[in-house]
């Protein structure tokens, strides 16, 4: 609080009038208690409602510019590993091939879309699958090879220790329980891959023999150059739910390779149903059309 100047009455009305009557005179002040709070003439550190909309506009632009890249390189790890685990049935072919003077089995079940399954099912008997020659003697021990990381169909990509009530649709079964044609037909193995399907194995024949014996096979050595594994391609559902734009495809010399779904769509599109008569989409019998042969021709 200041106090009163000590100019009097004219010495005030001479000074200008708008200034400080002390500072007309040139007399001191002095300040009596405490000096007023001075005024802070700074803004507040505060956002306004504006600033942070702004803000916020701005995080869920980078968002949306940085999700999709994030996506696309989780689907490129996932392939990177797809990739290897088709090269891995490759090299688990060349290892049975070995010790079978260079044979394979290259089979499918009831029809050439039927490619993929260690073990299946006919009505109530338990049969064996293309891939069983592999997995039931642990030349693939492993569950993991079995789902493609990129799997989205429960049938596939889960696994299940107990009966299936439904085999068709429900979670694969590991460990493998062979069951033989006394079997209940509920336990069902599928692999996220495919074999390249050239023989019939015909299960009805052979659904008690875990050696495989009396199956057709394959010199492995003739077939370096051409494709004998991929990710499922029995449908189009079988590929949408895993890649979408194409598959990994593996061949006899353990060499892998992406191939675009545009290779081989004209012949995937037809595939519908499952039947015999669809044989020739998935490979005919002199190989030269199907998707398999669309594989062969990508290399």
């Amino acid at each position: 609080m200041r106090s009163t100047s000590c100019c009097t009455g004219d010495a005030w009305k001479a000074g200008p009038r708008d200034s400080d009557p002390s500072a007309s005179c040139g007399c001191p002040t002095a300040d009596i208690g405490t000096s007023a709070k001075p005024r802070d003439r700074h803004p507040s550190a505060a956002f306004t409602l504006i600033e942070l909309l702004v803000v916020i506009s701005i995080i869920a632009l980078l968002i949306a510019i940085l999700l999709p890249s994030l996506t696309q390189a989780r689907e490129t790890a996932r392939r990177v590993v797809c990739a290897s685990q088709a090269r891995q049935y490759t090299t688990a072919m060349h290892l049975f091939a070995t010790d079978r003077r260079g044979q394979v089995v290259l089979g499918f079940g009831d029809s050439k879309q039927f490619n993929y399954h260690v073990n299946s099912v006919n009505n109530t008997a338990q049969q064996l699958g293309p891939w069983a020659f592999l997995f039931l003697d642990d030349y693939i021990s492993e569950p993991r090879f079995l789902v493609c990381p990129s799997e989205r169909a429960i049938s596939f990509a889960q696994m299940v220790d107990a009966p299936q009530d439904n085999p068709a649709t429900e979670a694969n079964q590991w460990p493998i329980v062979w069951e033989g044609a006394g079997g209940v037909g509920k336990r069902v193995t599928r692999s996220s891959y495919g074999i390249r399907p050239m023989d019939s194995l015909n299960f009805a024949a052979n659904n008690n023999n875990r050696s495989l014996e009396p199956l057709p096979k394959r010199l492995l050595a003739d077939f370096a150059s051409k494709a004998v594994v991929s990710d499922v391609v029995s449908n189009p559902t079988r590929v949408e739910n895993r890649h979408a734009t194409g598959v990994h495809v593996a061949f006899g010399d353990a060499s892998t390779r992406w191939v675009d779904r545009a290779a081989f769509d004209a012949n995937l599109s037809v595939l519908g149903t499952f039947s015999a008569a669809n044989n020739s989409f998935m490979l005919s019998n002199d190989e030269t059309t199907g998707i398999f042969a669309d594989f062969d021709r990508s290399r």
